[in-house]
């Protein structure tokens, strides 16, 4: 998926109608302002929004631009009549093929959240906090990421699996951080949280926490028993955010714990 903006096709657009118009007017053919340079940045365009068809129908119009490069060099220069024509019609047909080809591209656009779409697309740390993001491991990091990428793209159980993922990728981390060897296998949630509450390394209050994640969250979320709304999984991200942190706070938690 490519983030692109809008303002992309906009200008594309302009440019497109810029050339025909600058020749019929006579405008001046050189120079870095003028149409030739405008003819590179709208060849550039059709391979910039992979508009195959028409980057392959541009064939005259590249032979085109280099006749008329080469004969008018001098910056200053006014497109004669009959080059101007040729142009106008080159231009025409081109509009004619892209606004075509064009009909094929589809935006989506992504409905109101309570966090900003930049944050959720890119630079979900934000939201989670960038002192958690960072201690976090890079499994989990990768895990919150795409969660926010789903939140964005209206996919809120999928955001759900990927939060609770990062989630457990975390606990296993502090419980790596404590127990060094004789670890549980397989080293699953509720197994975890026991053998931590022996070594004693967490507290009621926090094994009361784990579990209820557990019971009302990771087990729901894996089996598949719950479905959720995007208000539902942004929930779920925030609460989240705040036992991550807890996690990643505890005394003995070592992001480098193998």
């Amino acid at each position: 998926m490519q983030k692109r903006a809008l303002t992309t096709y906009v200008d594309f657009g302009g440019k497109l109608d810029y050339v025909r118009i600058a020749a019929a007017g006579s405008a001046v053919y050189g120079g870095d302002s003028y149409i030739s340079a405008t003819l590179e940045i709208v060849l550039s365009y059709l391979v910039e929004l992979e508009l195959t068809v028409s980057l392959n129908a541009a064939t005259k119009l590249k032979e085109l631009k280099a006749e008329l490069d080469e004969k008018y060099q001098d910056e200053d220069s006014s497109l004669e009549p009959d080059d101007a024509q040729r142009l106008i019609d080159c231009m025409l047909t081109m509009e004619t093929i892209v606004y075509a080809e064009i009909q094929e591209k589809t935006a989506f656009f992504a409905g109101k959240k309570r966090y900003n779409s930049d944050s959720l697309f890119s630079d979900v740390g934000v939201v989670v906090g960038k002192r958690v993001f960072d201690l976090i491991p890079r499994n989990a990091q990768l895990d919150i990421s795409e969660a926010g990428k789903c939140i964005l793209l209206e996919r809120p159980t999928a955001a759900a699996f990927h939060i609770m993922r990062a989630a457990e990728c975390t606990l296993k981390q502090l419980y790596k951080s404590v127990v060094k060897r004789g670890r549980k296998e397989p080293a699953m949630w509720a197994n975890m949280v026991d053998h931590l509450v022996k070594r004693k390394a967490l507290s009621e209050g926090q094994k009361g926490t784990l579990d209820i994640f557990r019971r009302g969250f990771r087990n729901p979320t894996a089996h598949p028993d719950t479905f959720y709304s995007v208000d539902q999984a942004q929930d779920l991200l925030a609460t989240t955010a705040q036992l991550l942190n807890q996690l990643t706070e505890h005394e003995k938690y070592d992001r480098k714990a193998i």
